[in-house]
């Protein structure tokens, strides 16, 4: 939460982020998973629901950037093309990916035949084949199966291009 609070930091919302959404409103619903494990957690740790629900409304569904002549569009799900107009995109597509949980190569795929050279795209979710972190020369899928024992995967962009990293196990 503490993150969130600084201006070169940017979360997004992701699907399990719903849980937040739902544990800080009034009726207090969440997965069972949730309230058996993490609403516990947030409690032990002195968070009220509100506060969750608070830092829930901080989260945005997507970064779009351009660095070094390169535009970048970060979201969680991943999104066939590059969009003309951010705004018109649903939130649903933003957070869940364009198509199914299963699309995402395809999703990838279409996005690099549609992309203007300069144009890349980087998501955290959904890599149903195992693909690793650079799919193509525009997609990057930062999934690398880190609920599953898998790693966390960071990327770097600098002036000499994209860099990708494996950060941590879960382990």
């Amino acid at each position: 939460m503490q993150l969130a609070t600084l201006d070169n930091v940017t979360l997004l919302e992701g699907n399990h982020e719903a849980n937040l959404r739902d544990y800080g409103l009034p009726d207090g619903v969440a997965s069972k998973e949730f309230r058996m494990h993490t609403a516990p957690e947030l409690a032990q740790a002195g968070l009220s629901r509100k506060a969750v629900y608070n830092f829930y409304r901080k989260l945005s569904q997507c970064f779009c950037y351009t660095y070094q002549g390169k535009k970048v569009l970060v979201s969680h799900g991943g999104l066939a093309r590059m969009p003309e107009n951010l705004s018109l995109v649903a939130t649903a597509e933003l957070v869940y990916g364009t198509g199914v949980y299963e699309d995402a190569l395809d999703v990838d795929i279409c996005f690099a035949k549609h992309a203007a050279a300069d144009e890349y795209q980087v998501h955290g979710y959904r890599n149903y084949e195992g693909v690793t972190a650079e799919v193509n020369e525009h997609c990057f899928n930062l999934d690398g199966a880190v609920e599953m024992g898998g790693q966390l995967r960071e990327l770097e962009l600098s002036e000499d291009g994209f860099v990708t990293k494996m950060i941590a196990s879960s382990k």
